[in-house]
């Protein structure tokens, strides 16, 4: 997978490069991306292994290197100043991962390493970390697939704190840094408040997620723009719904995804509270479904007039539920995810309220109960009033029993990678 990396120009010595393509027995293939071969993208040339090497090898301190990315297959270096050329090599994992990638960034020069990715478990730990914090200015982006044995030292990152964006996943889901680390969990959170520029915050399957996070939102010097997280008990965490209320001045993007078991009036009332007052919300997306009923939705929806994108779950989602998204007046796309018994007259009186700033809408009915589906004939007429009226799009989806949940499917044969991008020297 190759993405376009814009902003300021990159530059690295020659001897990294030499280092990532003589360090494994390496096989050129075809650009790809984690095992999948596609064609080459336009003004990119695949270099055969004698041709790619020897290439390497002629690349100057001066040449621009704008993007490094790594798996268990494929090695991807996009090189600039060279026309535009790609080499691929595939690798097999190593006992020492953390300690040979530590070294490949160690071997940058300080505080040239704004973005690092990991895509899934790389083995980055405790030297991967310290290396990190080398360049604790420069890093402004860092994402990481965390293990069990990794997240025990993620404290380690605690220099980095001029991080804008910060995506945490727990690949196992498993550890809950509160009960089990309470001493890195408690470092984790300073850290996390240091980071004062911090803009973007994810964290996936993190146990501890809403406990870490709460103190961040109540720190007056940080402003989110987006929030993510998921894997969280909603009963145990009413603290953390009254914290994001602290956000609503910045706060443009939230997804909530949780346990809602024994939630009771009191829970519910803060958490409505709490997400009627994000005015200023772009995007919200809320997977709360045993809790989440119409009237909530139409309290909550009733503030949330900047809203053009919104993904919503519940019990039974009915026509009651309508009038209240059709009063978004800059609503661009709308998903129920509920089981919906929609009929053919609400949903057509819904699209009569579209306005000019409904244009281009899309509306993703996905779990449509069969006993109430609607006509093959009423769908259509559905998808030709959309189109007519905001120049939208209509898709309707039955319900087919459980879906098996994202994590749960199997897993492609290929595996970890992770990429960075060296910062411009100042």
């Amino acid at each position: 997978m190759l993405e376009s990396i814009t902003g300021k120009r990159v530059f690295a010595p020659s001897f990294m490069l030499n280092k990532l393509l003589m360090g494994s027995k390496s096989t050129f293939t075809r650009f790809g991306a984690m095992g999948t071969t596609h064609s080459a993208p336009p003004g990119l040339r695949t270099l055969r292994r004698k041709s790619a090497r020897r290439r390497a090898s002629s690349f100057n301190d001066s040449r621009e290197l704008s993007q490094v990315q790594f798996s268990q297959h494929i090695h991807l270096v996009s090189v600039r100043g060279f026309s535009t050329c790609s080499l691929l090599t595939s690798f097999r994992a190593a006992e020492d991962r953390d300690h040979r990638l530590a070294a490949f960034i160690s071997s940058l020069r300080p505080q040239t390493l704004r973005y690092f990715q990991t895509f899934r478990d790389v083995g980055a730990s405790v030297e991967t970390f310290l290396a990190l914090s080398s360049h604790n200015e420069s890093l402004k982006d860092l994402r990481l697939c965390l293990s069990n044995e990794s997240l025990e030292h993620l404290s380690l990152l605690r220099e980095c704190t001029s991080l804008e964006t910060l995506r945490l996943e727990d690949t196992s889901g498993s550890t809950d840094l509160e009960k089990t680390q309470h001493d890195v969990f408690l470092e984790v959170i300073q850290w996390l408040r240091n980071c004062k520029n911090l803009r973007d915050l994810t964290m996936t399957r993190f146990l501890s997620a809403a406990a870490l996070v709460t103190p961040v939102l109540l720190e007056d010097s940080i402003q989110l723009r987006r929030l993510e997280l998921d894997s969280y008990v909603a009963k145990d965490h009413q603290l953390f719904h009254e914290a994001l209320g602290h956000q609503a001045s910045s706060l443009r993007v939230l997804s909530l995804s949780g346990e809602t078991d024994e939630m009771f009036r009191d829970d519910l009332d803060i958490l409505e509270n709490a997400l009627g007052s994000l005015t200023r919300l772009k995007e919200l997306k809320l997977l709360l479904p045993e809790v989440l009923s119409e009237g909530l939705y139409q309290s909550i929806l009733a503030h949330l007039k900047d809203l053009q994108e919104l993904y919503i779950t519940g019990l039974v989602l009915t026509d009651a539920v309508l009038p209240s998204v059709a009063n978004l007046s800059n609503l661009r796309s709308v998903t129920f995810n509920g089981i919906s018994c929609f009929t053919k007259d609400g949903l057509l009186s819904f699209v009569s309220q579209l306005g000019p700033g409904n244009s281009g809408l899309r509306i993703m009915i996905d779990m449509a109960d069969p006993d109430q589906r609607l006509s093959d004939e009423d769908v259509a007429l559905v998808r030709s009033v959309v189109e007519s009226r905001v120049d939208g799009i209509f898709e309707y989806t039955l319900f087919r029993g459980r879906r098996a949940p994202l994590c749960s499917r199997p897993k492609q044969a290929h595996s970890s990678c992770w990429r960075l991008v060296i910062a411009s020297l100042l």
